[in-house]
């Protein structure tokens, strides 16, 4: 019906031409879409043990919840908390992710092995941010790019010492 508001929660879409604005709430926009507003999802790092970005299981939409949410999509909040203090290494990532932060509590390290690109903030209050080891060969540099601001605050750090590649 004409005007009338519509919403969806938990759907993949694509090729949809909707009549009225539909709203999508925890849900994926896989292109083509018209008519469709996304909202985007919060993501929580809650792995059991050192991992990669890539697996779903590692991802929850609240702190501390069940994972299995699902790898963060362009446009959602990332956060590393207390609740999962373990190593994340992130070797393919999403462009445009809105937001990361690492709060107060998390003491693992996000370990970037590919360039990382927000439209939003980037916020490390605890934990660390590192690129892989490059003893061999240089493969990995530490690339973020920030939309919006940058804050090093707390115990955060970024560390990049012995990651270096001696060419001698």
């Amino acid at each position: 019906q004409a005007g009338s508001t519509i919403t969806a929660d938990y759907v993949d879409v694509q090729n949809s031409n909707a009549s009225n604005t539909v709203t999508a709430t925890h849900s994926t926009d896989s292109d083509w879409n018209t008519n469709w507003t996304f909202t985007p999802y919060t993501k929580y790092w809650v792995a059991p043990s050192d991992s990669t970005w890539n697996t779903s299981a590692n991802w929850a939409t609240t702190s501390g919840g069940t994972g299995g949410a699902g790898v963060p999509a362009t446009g959602d909040d990332v956060y590393f908390d207390s609740s999962s203090t373990y190593t994340c290494t992130a070797s393919t990532v999403a462009s445009n992710l809105a937001t990361i932060t690492l709060e107060s509590g998390y003491t693992g390290t996000l370990t970037l092995n590919t360039a990382i690109t927000t439209t939003g903030d980037v916020t490390i209050n605890d934990g660390t941010i590192n690129h892989g080891d490059n003893s061999t060969a240089e493969t990995y540099k530490l690339d973020l790019t920030v939309g919006g601001d940058f804050t090093l605050a707390g115990s955060g750090t970024i560390d990049v010492d012995y990651l270096v590649y001696n060419m001698g």
